[in-house]
């Protein structure tokens, strides 16, 4: 009988280890390293200092995951920390243990769907980018909205005068349709806008030397002729001079 009962037993522990579940009830929380679990799951490590929780993955440096958080330990309070690296991919750090804040992206992208970016600054401005220092590109395109300035070419176009344009700049001290520098200073400069009134600038200026270059033409042909005339005269006097000696 005892040796029927053992068997049962151990057939039952079999059946059970090879279908082991843990099941849990339907409302409180769990916790792993705390008896007083906070939310639905929490983590702590218990032998850290008080206040420390974490998550973590290691297959071996430097490939890391995890979470981290704080309340006063780890050198410096309210450090929180995401880290997913190989190496520092991505290490985001809302905390100041550390100081670092970045992402780095190595194929695929970065993409923001809405909303704005602001580097240097907690403010955009409203501007989709706004960068609170300098930045430098090896190549930059702007595309306007606004018609590029060929239409300087047509000729329907409104050339001014260079009387007008002195007049305006006598008044304003600076070109039209160019901002000045308190605009500048206060309003920062659009480099796409800028680039088009430029170019605008540059065409009308083209303009103002072609226009010059005609008059100065048209005035070296008339000072030629005007000297064709005057040789012409000159020896017309030398011949009647000539003639009165005889």
């Amino acid at each position: 009988m005892k040796k029927t009962l053992f068997t049962i037993a151990i057939i039952a522990i079999c059946y059970c280890s090879s279908h082991a579940q843990n099941t849990f009830p339907s409302t409180g929380n769990v916790g792993i390293g705390t008896t007083t679990p906070a939310a639905n799951l929490s983590f702590k490590d218990v032998s850290a200092d008080t206040g420390n929780s974490g998550i973590t993955w290691y297959s071996g440096a430097p490939l890391n995951y995890g979470i981290y958080r704080t309340t006063g330990s780890w050198t410096t309070p309210n450090y929180q920390q995401i880290e997913i690296s190989w190496d520092t991919g991505i290490l985001l750090n809302p905390g100041t243990a550390f100081g670092k804040s970045y992402v780095e992206v190595t194929g695929g992208g970065l993409r923001v769907t809405n909303g704005n970016v602001a580097i240097g600054t907690t403010d955009s401005k409203g501007y989709k980018l706004a960068v609170n220092g300098s930045a430098i590109a090896t190549s930059m395109t702007v595309k306007l909205f606004a018609n590029w300035p060929d239409y300087v070419f047509k000729p329907t176009y409104q050339l001014p005068s260079l009387t007008d344009l002195k007049t305006y700049i006598d008044q304003n001290h600076h070109l039209s349709n160019v901002p000045s520098a308190a605009e500048v200073e206060k309003n920062g400069l659009n480099l796409g806008e800028m680039n088009k009134v430029l170019v605008q600038k540059v065409e009308e200026l083209t303009l103002y030397l072609i226009e010059q270059n005609k008059k100065l033409t048209d005035q070296q042909k008339a000072n030629q002729l005007q000297q064709k005339q005057i040789d012409e005269l000159k020896k017309s006097l030398d011949n009647l001079n000539h003639r009165k000696t005889k």
